[in-house]
């Protein structure tokens, strides 16, 4: 039996500036099956010297919505998300702002807005990853068939990457769109 139904993380301001810690939210995989419901939203996160602004590691059916992760402060050598979804299922994550100044780096592997990794049936729409080196990127099995939809790529390096492991099947034309960098 659940002792909290819904965990709600609203309207924070967190400044993630320690890189031995290095996440501003991480929620865990003790709740994946659990049913507990876990929201994040409306909080602005800053990354200093962390890694990773929200953080969902073995997760099902949380909420992720209208936060912003600020990384503009942070080193671009430390690998950084933004948000990441990583063996996820059924979260939705939506209308957040991910924004840093790396968007002109060459690095391919030092910042992702949204970092997506072996995360099946999410739904990623109406988000904003703006000045980020990578925009978007999935890697491994990504299964969501029309769930990427309504998001904005503006000022990247690389706006949208499915690694070569990388899988999200058939996408209609869902309103993505991309701005040049």
């Amino acid at each position: 039996e659940n002792d909290i139904d819904l965990l709600e993380i609203s309207h924070d301001t967190i400044f993630q500036d320690d890189p031995n810690t290095g996440v501003g939210v991480g929620i865990g995989s003790y709740d994946h099956g659990n049913y507990r419901r876990i929201s994040i939203n409306n909080s602005l996160v800053t990354i200093g010297a962390g890694t990773t602004g929200i953080e969902l590691i073995g997760t099902q059916g949380n909420r992720v919505f209208e936060n912003v992760v600020d990384m503009t402060y942070s080193d671009p050598n430390y690998t950084l998300a933004g948000i990441s979804a990583l063996s996820c299922t059924e979260n939705n994550i939506a209308c957040n702002f991910v924004t840093s100044n790396t968007g002109t780096y060459s690095n391919p592997w030092s910042q992702y807005g949204y970092l997506t990794s072996l995360s099946q049936e999410n739904d990623i729409q109406c988000n904003d990853a703006e000045n980020v080196n990578n925009g978007f990127e999935f890697d491994g099995n990504c299964s969501m068939p029309n769930r990427f939809k309504g998001n904005l790529m503006n000022l990247n390096f690389y706006g949208l990457n499915i690694n070569s492991t990388g899988a999200i099947n058939k996408q209609i034309h869902r309103g993505n769109n991309f701005m040049p960098g």
